[in-house]
């Protein structure tokens, strides 16, 4: 016999009994990223050589009008957005801004197209205080999370293709150096595929 005077658990974001969940739907969760947008006039420059790139680049090859670096991304619910943006914030409030230094190109067989970060160290030191956010989206979102290990500058969307080798050898080819400071985290949602269909979630300030 059933004991209907136990307690229901109720999930911590819809409130819903845990009982009368249904297996998570492709629609339950939106995917998300973290991100830095360069800025500034060394932001500028970047923007500047990513509309040259296109200018020459492949049919169907997708460059970034924004190229960013990602910090991490993620699988979760709307309901959970006002929670992550108050926690995010404090941890930003907690670094100072920094500069990042960015030189030549990189990309791997299938990978986008991007610019090497050579001083990662600050954007690692920002991800490692990032351990109480970990914990919120894995126990309430879909359980997807992942941190960036290696940080650098995406400057295409989505897989390369085979027929566009040579152009990516060429651009692997030259050479690129700029810097810019970083003063905010950006969280973006994805609402399709390019960044076109990227909706700014909320900018979260960097301690001058």
């Amino acid at each position: 016999m059933v004991n209907l005077s136990k307690k229901l658990q109720v999930d911590p974001i819809t409130g819903v009994p845990a009982s009368f969940r249904l297996l998570p739907s492709i629609a339950l969760y939106s995917a998300y990223k973290l991100v830095i947008f360069p800025e500034g006039d060394g932001g500028a420059r970047i923007r500047d050589l990513a509309k040259s790139i296109k200018g020459n680049s492949p049919s169907g090859m997708n460059i970034l009008a924004r190229p960013y670096i990602e910090v991490a991304s993620f699988e979760g619910r709307e309901l959970m957005e006002d929670t992550l943006i108050r926690w995010i914030q404090r941890v930003c409030n907690s670094h100072n801004r920094f500069d990042l230094q960015l030189n030549n190109f990189g990309s791997h067989p299938n990978h986008p197209l991007y610019l090497r970060v050579m001083n990662p160290e600050p954007v690692t030191k920002l991800i490692n205080s990032m351990q109480v956010i970990e914990n919120y989206i894995v126990t309430n979102g879909s359980g997807y999370l992942k941190w960036t290990k290696k940080p650098v500058c995406f400057l295409t969307n989505g897989e390369s293709r085979r027929e566009w080798t040579d152009f990516i050898r060429q651009q692997l080819s030259e050479d690129f150096f700029d810097s810019f400071t970083v003063y905010n985290l950006v969280l973006i949602k994805l609402t399709g595929a390019g960044d076109a269909s990227e909706e700014i979630v909320n900018v979260f300030p960097l301690y001058p």
